[in-house]
């Protein structure tokens, strides 16, 4: 049962295997890319007092689509299709209401009600799962991940090494923008919690070639509040 929960799919796993050295290559360009966007992001949020997240997943998300379309790569490629797409929300929607449960119970999440809904809240949720949420599935996810295999043939160290990417993003954006290398000892099990969650994101993403559902749990991964 375990191993079929595992399985990925046919098509992903063709996908997967036929890029080249080159892909994995403009992969890790990408990365590079990405991580100094967000910081300079940051650096500007903090400089200026104005959010250019939007700007930020623009540039980025713009990145990935001149590189598809360099090599005449289709959206399916990261995972932007119709195929499995109400199987992979199904299951997304379902283990990110498991979170957000889990969450509520630890007091974990910031907790607000009706009276006090704004339009705050509003982009919170547009931010957690848009801005956030969904550029960083089809930057790990669905680009970096699946051209790394064309640099890593092994499938378990592509995995952790992209898990390591993603965790190294966050960290470098921290050091740059927030100057918090005193907290990296203490933070160590939350670098340990990205690449799992890097690991599971990408096992979903997987097991039905559509970012739909790694996408709907990883925005309710990231909420900071819950509606009473």
């Amino acid at each position: 049962m375990i191993k079929n929960l595992l399985k990925e799919n046919i098509a992903y796993r063709e996908v997967a295997s036929s890029y080249s050295v080159k892909d994995g290559m403009m992969a890790l360009g990408l990365f590079a890319v990405a991580t100094f966007s967000y910081c300079l992001g940051l650096f500007a949020y903090l400089q200026i007092g104005f959010s250019v997240n939007i700007l930020v997943s623009t540039v980025i998300l713009s990145s990935i689509f001149i590189l598809l379309r360099l090599r005449k790569q289709k959206l399916a490629s990261v995972g932007i299709t119709k195929n499995n797409f109400f199987k992979s929300l199904l299951v997304g929607s379902v283990l990110g209401v498991i979170v957000l449960i889990v969450r509520m119970q630890s007091g974990s999440l910031m907790d607000f009600s009706y009276d006090n809904f704004s339009i705050s809240h509003i982009y919170s949720i547009f931010y957690f799962f848009l801005i956030i949420s969904l550029t960083e599935e089809i930057l790990f996810r669905g680009y970096i991940q699946t051209r790394i295999y064309g640099i890593a043939k092994s499938k378990f160290s592509a995995i952790i090494v992209v898990g390591m990417l993603c965790a190294l993003t966050h960290v470098i954006v921290d050091l740059v923008a927030y100057n918090l290398i005193e907290n990296y000892v203490a933070r160590g099990w939350s670098i340990l919690g990205l690449v799992i969650s890097h690991i599971f994101f990408n096992l979903l993403y997987a097991k039905y070639n559509n970012l739909i559902g790694p996408v709907i749990l990883h925005g309710f991964v990231n909420l900071r509040f819950f509606i009473n």
